[in-house]
């Protein structure tokens, strides 16, 4: 049986549409029914992203137990410290193999290739917003579709094609298209605009919360005030001056010191109503103060975003704004929340969340869906958080960046993706 074998580009990407056609030339009679597919985010051969489609479910023997993948396409990262004869195993079971590799998505319906037919694929990587989309298509239309999958293990890399033990393997017309970065956030003056959120009855946190999003302010004073979130009824504040952020809500009052530059920084407040009120900086910071009453907000309180309670305006960006309704307790779920970009979507507690960045009729989707909506006159500028959540997510994932020269004159606010 052949090892798994890849063929990648010379070049490094960020956001790209690869798109080609696969078709292995051989039949039934003589063909291995084994694995064909493609790898992006390519970074080393123990760093990047496999697709793999298997014709059929297929066993072997390793270390004298048998492992097994079933026919269909799957998505997996793959992180490993060695190429050995793990290496290859891991790439042949199904799921997630120790500490090679981890099962993104898989098609559900198991659906195989077919010998001597063309498969038209193309694959969208958007690390810029921390998403891909691979479908596949046969000449009576669409086949497979995996729909938009959110994944930031690695933010671009090379991209190519992929076997594994399969003979007469073709790939034809490849090509890829690199994107524009689609990264965008609320840029908001400080003079006449801010968001209403909604309220509190709609948003269905009329208890307990847990709120994020990502900043980037720059004080000129230590009087200036950021206001972040605030409340109708004066309830609830979540602001930063003097480079310390600040909150209240109900009862409970807490502050901790940050470094506000005009780096993006991530921000959180959670109130876990008769326990404690916290609020952390980039995940791990944090501070906590008793939260004792239990009463409720009234149905028809009010948030809004970059407003204070006195009437300040926010002065600045913000990003990737989260709200949930429930307030994740347990100390490994808040580092888990920022730390895995995708958290959200599977918690099952998300009321709303405002990327900044898809488009609806030409319009950013904060600008359409906020309840209310935009109050006074907003922008949404480029935004670069995905390289802060990159740095924070996966500390130890590290690239060697060429050194530019002066000459370059590059812009400090472009994030550079490899």
């Amino acid at each position: 049986m052949q090892d798994p074998a890849l063929l990648v580009s010379k070049e490094k990407i960020g956001d790209v549409v690869f798109s080609g056609t696969m078709y292995v030339d051989s039949d039934e009679a003589t063909g291995e029914d084994m694995c064909i597919g493609l790898v992006f985010g390519y970074q080393n051969t123990k760093k990047f992203y496999v697709v793999q489609w298997w014709k059929t479910f297929r066993q072997k023997e390793d270390d004298e137990e048998w492992i097994s993948n079933l026919g269909g396409l799957v998505i997996k990262t793959v992180l490993a410290s060695t190429n050995d004869d793990k290496f290859n195993s891991a790439l042949w079971y199904l799921g997630g193999y120790n500490d090679y590799t981890t099962r993104v998505w898989q098609d559900l319906d198991l659906k195989p290739w077919e010998y001597k037919t063309p498969y038209r694929w193309k694959l969208v990587h958007r690390p810029s917003i921390g998403k891909f989309r691979l479908q596949v298509f046969t000449v009576d239309g669409l086949f497979v579709d995996s729909g938009d999958i959110y994944h930031i293990q690695y933010s671009g890399g090379r991209v190519g094609v992929f076997s594994y033990g399969q003979s007469g393997c073709l790939w034809s017309n490849m090509q890829y298209d690199c994107l524009g970065r689609l990264n965008q956030a609320l840029e908001l003056d400080g003079q006449n605009s801010y968001i209403h959120v909604g309220d509190v009855e709609s948003l269905e946190i009329t208890g307990h919360f847990y709120i994020e999003m990502w900043c980037r302010v720059v004080p000129v004073s230590r009087d200036e005030i950021f206001p972040i979130l605030s409340a109708s009824d004066g309830s609830m504040a979540l602001y930063i001056k003097n480079w310390t952020l600040f909150a209240d809500y109900l009862d409970a009052s807490i502050s901790l010191r940050g470094v506000w530059n005009g780096s993006w920084t991530h921000v959180a407040i959670r109130a876990y109503i008769g326990y404690d009120l916290t609020i952390l900086i980039n995940g791990k910071e944090s501070a906590k103060a008793p939260l004792i009453i239990h009463n409720e907000w009234t149905l028809n309180t009010h948030l809004y975003l970059g407003k204070g309670a006195g009437g300040e305006l926010f002065r600045g960006m913000i990003d990737e704004l989260k709200i949930y309704r429930y307030p994740f307790a347990d100390a490994t779920n808040l580092e888990t929340l920022f730390t895995e970009y995708n958290f959200y979507s599977k918690s099952g507690y998300i009321v709303l969340y405002y990327s900044m960045d898809e488009e609806l009729n030409g319009k950013c989707s904060c600008q359409v869906f906020f309840y209310k909506g935009v109050i006074g006159s907003v922008t949404f500028a480029p935004s670069v958080v995905d390289g802060r959540r990159f740095k924070h997510s996966y500390p130890r994932n590290k690239k060697r960046r060429r050194k530019r020269s002066i000459d370059d004159h590059v812009n400090e606010d472009m994030h550079d993706e490899l």
